[in-house]
Parts: C-alpha cells; sequence; structure tokens
C-alpha cells in the first residue's frame, strides 16, 4: 500500500513528542469543518436517485456559473481513478513530487508515465497532470498559467481539490478537472470538464459502482 502518511504514532516513534504536538497535515481530515446543517436520515440510508443526482449537477453549475458537464462522485480519488480509463493508454507527465495516487493510477490503466519537475517538462505530454496548489508543498499556479499547457499538451488533468476558485476558472474552459468539498480528499466532489469526457467518465464511474455492489466486469476498456 502507498504510504500517504497520517500514521501520528509511527511519527511520533521516529521523531518524539506527543500526540498533541502533532498537526497532521497529509489527511485531508479537516479539523474547522464546514457547519453541515442536521441530514435526513435517507441521506445516509439510501441510494441517491437520479433526478436527486441531476438536481446536484445543476446547483453546482449555478453555485460555479458555469454551463459545462459536471460529474459529482465521492471525491478526488475516484475521479483520479477514472480519469486514466477515459482514453486509450499513452504518454502522460506528472508535475512531481505531488500525490502519489495520479502516477500510480495511470501506470496501473498500462499508461507510460514519467514525473517531471516543471511545467515546461509536460510539454508533449498526451496527458499531463498538475496537482493545484499542490500537495505537499503547496505550490499555486494561476489558471491561465495552465490553460496555455493546452498549446503543448493533448490533455490537461488539474486536480483542485484544495483550489476551489481555479477549479471554477478552469472549468470554464472545459478542462478535465477535479474539484472537491472542504472536508477532504475522500469527500464528495466534482469532476469538471468538457461534455464527452465527462459522459465518458460517468459511464465509468456508473459501472464501477455496479461492479462493486455485483462482482461482475462489464465495464468498457476505454
Amino acid at each position: 500500500m502507498r504510504d500517504h502518511g497520517g500514521n501520528i504514532d509511527a511519527a511520533i516513534q521516529t521523531y518524539g513528542g506527543a500526540a498533541a504536538d502533532w498537526i497532521d497535515l497529509s489527511t485531508g481530515i479537516n479539523r474547522a469543518p464546514y457547519p453541515v446543517p442536521p441530514l435526513s436520515a435517507a441521506a445516509w440510508t439510501g441510494l441517491p436517485t437520479r433526478a436527486a443526482i441531476a438536481s446536484l449537477h445543476d446547483v453546482a453549475r449555478t453555485a460555479w456559473g458555469i454551463t459545462g458537464a459536471v460529474l459529482a462522485v465521492s471525491g478526488a480519488q475516484t475521479a483520479i481513478q477514472l480519469i486514466p480509463r477515459l482514453s486509450a493508454p499513452a504518454q502522460a507527465r506528472v508535475l512531481a513530487p505531488t500525490y502519489n495516487e495520479h502516477a500510480a493510477s495511470l501506470r496501473a490503466a498500462g499508461w507510460q508515465v514519467t514525473e517531471v519537475a516543471t511545467l515546461a517538462d509536460l510539454a508533449g505530454a498526451d496527458l499531463a497532470v498538475v496537482v493545484n496548489p499542490n500537495n505537499p508543498d503547496g505550490t499555486r499556479y494561476a489558471p491561465q498559467t495552465l490553460l496555455d499547457l493546452l498549446h503543448d499538451a493533448a490533455r490537461l488533468v488539474a486536480e483542485q481539490a484544495a483550489g476551489r476558485q481555479q477549479a471554477f476558472e478552469l472549468a470554464r474552459h472545459r478542462l478535465a478537472g477535479v474539484e472537491q468539498g472542504d472536508a477532504g480528499r475522500h469527500a464528495p466532489g466534482d469532476g469538471l470538464g468538457h461534455p464527452r469526457i465527462v459522459r465518458t467518465a460517468q459511464g465509468h464511474h456508473i459501472c464501477r459502482g455496479r461492479r462493486q455492489r455485483t462482482g461482475k466486469n462489464r465495464c468498457p476498456t476505454a
């Protein structure tokens, strides 16, 4: 299993101190969470209907001031695992160091992955991946800077899990992006992008859920 941090006990054993001395920045858990109102029992015990999901998408478009395609998913990690399957494997470049699931998910789907150190090194990729703000160093790139990458890369994936405003700006240009709520990487989130790409992702997302429930694999390969 890839190390995502979160094991304070191991950190204390290695470096000392008590739990109260540590702040775990590796986790998406928000110690000052958004004040979520009370939720109905149905929200915890029933699957969402297609009408409810469509309503959620409409609310998202209104909130972000966009007209493009939206796909609600259960967090950035879900989207990261879907994106490599939206087209046939080719050459991918990931701006690194960054969250290690991007490169791992691409390699697992058969992509040839190169981890690069600068935005300029993404040029020529069939798929370029940028996390903005970056995890773990917090580096930020302006939306226009990322848009300029489209002159040099066939497709751009921008994970905006901690950069909501940047996600809005990129969504208006129909990029393949990932945005999520305040609670963390495994909290509800949305994929934003070109309608064709989002439709393909939706098919994979539905198939993945059915496979998890039934154990049968009938998902498309690309």
